[in-house]
Order: C-alpha cells, then structure tokens, then sequence
C-alpha cells in the first residue's frame, strides 16, 4: 500500500504514515504496555529483502536510557532491515518499535516502547484530525498551536521550508 508521512520525529526515528487506497480492513496487534526483563520477544522485518524474517530474544531491560529516550533494550538480533518492524511477545501482542541497534555487538537491540510512541500521536494528534490550527515543523516533530511563521523549538522558517513529497509503501 502507498502511504504519506504525517508526522516524523528524528530524535527517536518514528514517522507516523497514513495509508492511502485501503481496500480492506486490517486488523492492528494487540498492544502490550506492561513489558517485564527476562520476557521472550521476537522481531519481524525483513532484513536483505527476506521478508517475514523472524528472530527471538529476551528482554534485558525495560527502561536503558539512549540519550534522552528510553528504549526497550533485547537481545533479538536487528539487522539492516527489520529496525522500524514491530516488537511483539509471546502472545503476539505489540511491545514496542524496533529501532536500533548496534552493528559492531550482537545481541544489543532496542525498541521504542508503545508508551513512548502513544505520547507522541496523542501531543500532535490534531495534526492528524484536521481540527484546530497548528504549525508543525517537519525538521524536528515540534507541534505549535496557532499559525506561527518559525518553529519555536528549532528555529526553522515554516513559510520558506518546502517539504519534500515523502511517500511510503507498507507491505
């Protein structure tokens, strides 16, 4: 499916996408937010084009501070595709993101938990609904009420900044 880019947020490598053409429903994941260390996860994605990829691990910790963000820190491998996939447990139940790891250590993944992820869709969901005014600045995921002509978090020009069209195609 083709899918445009709502809001997109550096700091933790998280877009949110809206599918365009849905001709089906889909049903989501069950969501899980209480996650426990030493929990079974597995990771899906599809590293080297090999779709459906799937690997298993434990959860080592439930808070490990990555800068200022807290991740879910396992040890199911991430490769080059399968960051940005989802991180489930034993019960199929959404956990978190995964979105990152490290390619010099095994055993060293991260996913960006559903509490961390549901905060920042609820901050900006107007940007989703269409309601009040907000200004929102695409270099850096900042929301402002109201028109306003610079970001107030990073300081770009809103009025001169043209994004490019970002498409995506989910699968």
């Amino acid at each position: 499916y083709s899918g445009k880019v709502e809001l997109s947020f550096r700091d933790v490598d998280l877009a949110f996408v809206r599918v365009l053409d849905l001709d089906q429903n889909i049903s989501p994941p069950g969501l899980c937010e209480v996650v426990a260390e030493g929990e079974t996860v597995y990771a899906i994605g599809s590293p080297n084009n090999l779709t459906g990829t799937i690997t298993r691990g434990a959860i080592s910790s439930i808070g490990r501070l990555l800068g200022r963000v807290k991740y879910i820190q396992h040890d199911a491998a991430i490769n080059y595709g399968n960051s940005g996939g989802p991180l489930f447990n034993r019960q199929g139940e959404l956990l978190g993101i995964n979105s990152r790891g490290f390619t010099d250590y095994e055993g060293l993944g991260f996913a960006l938990p559903l509490k961390t992820i549901a905060e920042r869709f609820h901050a900006h969901k107007l940007v989703f609904s269409g309601g009040d005014e907000q200004s929102y600045c695409p270099i850096c995921g900042h929301v402002t009420p109201g028109s306003v002509a610079y970001c107030e978090n990073c300081g770009v020009n809103l009025e001169l900044y043209v994004p490019p069209q970002k498409l995506a195609e989910v699968h």
